[in-house]
């Protein structure tokens, strides 16, 4: 069935452009490991229509994972809310184990400067970006 709904809206889709005038594929940052002693908690988030799916990765200065968790915030389609509830799981499981040596690192800007300045607005993120600041200053 598939195979009959790809083939029946296949005429919609651009033809594609040859294969010699795509442009090269550049892999434009690397994952560094953290210093000997710290684990790197790496955060990420992915919104659909129901809900956000966050992952949290730690790995240690070898770059082996050590543990990966995922978790679901159902109705959350903001992606802005989406990275800012990711980034306080990870806060919120390294307070609950009393975790030093931690780097945190995600890949929005927006929610990273505000947590590192913190930044606390009134805006859809407000509640959530206070709750992350009064468990970092706990």
């Amino acid at each position: 069935m598939k195979v009959e709904r790809i083939n029946k809206f296949s005429s919609l889709l651009p033809p594609h452009p040859p294969r010699s005038s795509l442009p090269p594929l550049i892999l434009a940052t690397t994952w560094v490991p953290p210093p000997e002693g710290f684990l790197k908690i790496n955060v990420d988030a992915a919104v659909s229509a129901f809900g956000c799916l966050s992952g949290l990765v730690f790995r240690g200065s070898d770059g082996h994972v050590v543990l990966a968790i995922e978790s679901q915030h159902q109705g959350i389609v903001n992606p802005y809310l989406a990275e800012l509830l990711t980034f306080k799981d990870a806060i919120s499981f390294v307070a609950s184990r009393s975790l030093t040596h931690v780097i945190i690192e995600g890949d929005s800007e927006v929610v990273v400067n505000q947590v590192r300045q913190g930044v606390s607005e009134d805006s859809i993120g407000g509640p959530v970006l206070r709750e992350c600041l009064q468990i970092l200053s706990s």
